[in-house]
């Protein structure tokens, strides 16, 4: 088991400055024969980090909150399964996490416009409340292949879903409360 923590400034892209950042993780694993165990609990907040400003463009503390978790077994000495979950916590003041914030601001006729991050699924609801956030959660099934001592072969699928319409359908432009995502990777260490 272990821990992080911190305490000080970090990137703040609502300010183009550093803001005052707490952050605290807690996290730990377990490896007994063909098994693999590991989870992690997260908690964290920025000042002037929030999505969403107040109403009169100030910008809000962000606050959030995550628990992952890991299993793996290994079928082979060289394949593995494995699948993970994980669930953020994130509705305060329209949602932001640690040095993730900047999808709502000004434009050139001072009105104030609002945006979220479509492909990870972080933000308001554009057509909903602007003040709250969406809690999300994944839920990952892979494979791991080793194909030799210094390559390693994965695929994976992801099912990605939130509590509110804020994942992009780059085909119709609409949000929805859930996306997919299937891919592939060769990691070569030399």
């Amino acid at each position: 088991f272990g821990f992080a923590g911190l305490h000080g400034k970090a990137p703040n892209f609502n300010t183009e400055s550093n803001t005052t950042a707490h952050l605290f993780e807690l996290d730990g694993y377990f490896l007994r024969g063909d098994w693999q165990l590991q989870g992690q609990v997260s908690i964290g907040t920025q000042k002037q980090g929030a999505i969403t400003p107040d109403a009169d463009g100030n910008y809000r503390r962000s606050r959030w909150a995550g628990l992952s978790g890991l299993v793996g077994y290994l079928f082979t000495p060289r394949l593995q399964g494995l699948v993970r979950a994980d669930y953020i916590r994130n509705n305060k003041n329209g949602g932001g996490l640690f040095t993730y914030n900047g999808y709502s601001g000004f434009n050139d006729d001072g009105e104030l416009e609002f945006g979220n991050d479509g492909r990870n699924g972080l933000g308001p609801d554009l057509e909903g409340d602007l003040d709250r956030g969406a809690n999300r959660y994944a839920l990952t099934f892979g494979l791991k292949y080793a194909v030799n001592p210094s390559t390693t072969w994965k695929v994976e699928y992801r099912f990605d879903g939130a509590d509110r319409t804020v994942f992009e359908d780059v085909k119709t432009g609409e949000f929805k409360k859930n996306n997919h995502l299937l891919g592939t990777s060769l990691v070569v260490a030399f």
